[in-house]
Formats: structure tokens, sequence, C-alpha cells
């Protein structure tokens, strides 16, 4: 693969492939390869061999990247971009929670929407919630329930894909 990358990135103008491409972010980013692999839910061992073969696919590299805060996109010559994948930050703290069989990770899904309420009550008290959809890259829905109350902690359950479709109608940011 050759790369141009624009001077600013500090990576240069050589002839790089997708695993250059990640060591040399890891480089600028500070990231650990055993940190790097444990957020790709791949073990180290793992990950540092799909980097020596280069056989990371495009959906890794492009989480790889992500992860690390870099988004990559295809530019057509007429300077239109098309977006590989970015994955869509949460609003609320990392979560990894089985639900019905199915591992809900906020930081392996796109947050698509959420919702907030703040009640205040007489004494001074305020409770605080959050509700957020996400969608993981397979497709699968979950939707997380932050909440600032010790007797109601924060939980997921999973959604069908109407129900998502109904959030979005109704929360949307």
């Amino acid at each position: 693969m050759s790369a141009k990358i624009d001077k600013e990135t500090n990576i240069g103008y050589n002839k790089m492939n997708c695993a250059d491409l990640v060591r040399a972010r890891m480089k600028d980013t500070g990231t650990a390869l055993h940190e790097l692999a444990e957020k790709m839910g791949y073990s180290r061992q793992r990950l540092g061999n799909r980097l020596l073969r280069n056989s990371l696919t495009a959906e890794e590299f492009c989480e790889a990247m992500a992860i690390m805060g870099a988004t990559v996109k295809i530019e057509k010559n007429d300077g239109q971009q098309n977006l590989l994948w970015e994955r869509t930050p949460s609003v609320g703290p990392p979560i990894c929670k089985m639900c019905n069989g199915y591992v809900c990770d906020t930081e392996k899904a796109d947050s698509l929407a959420a919702s907030f309420t703040c009640r205040k009550y007489p004494e001074g008290i305020q409770n605080h919630f959050a509700w957020e959809l996400y969608q993981d890259r397979s497709g699968f829905y979950f939707v997380v329930v932050y909440s600032d109350i010790p007797s109601c902690p924060t939980n997921v359950y999973t959604v069908t894909p109407e129900e998502a479709e109904w959030y979005l109608e109704h929360n949307i940011l």
C-alpha cells in the first residue's frame, strides 16, 4: 500500500502498509500494544501477529485507528470524502456488561442517541439519569441507563431493531 500522508501527522511520505500506519499511530499516541489489543478484544499476541504479518482487515484497521483517535477516510479526486468507519463516542462512562447472552460494550459500539433527565427535590437533592442507545459493529442494539442514585445502578438492556427505531424517533440529541 502506498500512502501519502500529510506532514502534520508526523508519519511521512514513504510507502507504508496498514500495519505500519497502526504502529506509527501507536507511537504518536503512546498507546502500548497490550492496551490496543485489549480495547479491540484481542490478546496482545494475536494483535502483534496480525501487525507482523500485515494481515489486518479493513474493519480491524479502522477500529484500531478509531480507538487511537483517528478517522480513516477515502477521498475521491473531486475532494468528496467517504467515511470508512468512525465510531460515535459515548456521552457516558465506559460500560461492558453481559445482557441476555450478549456482551454490551460501549467502547466497541456507536452511540446513536441519548436523552437526559434531571430531577430536583424540595430537600435540594438532584438525581441525574441518562439513557443512551448503542449499536455494535454486528448491528446489535442495546440501551444503557446511567444513574447517579446509589439504589438504581447503571444497567444495560438489549433492544430489538424496532425498539431502537422508536428510540431514535423520540430521543435524538
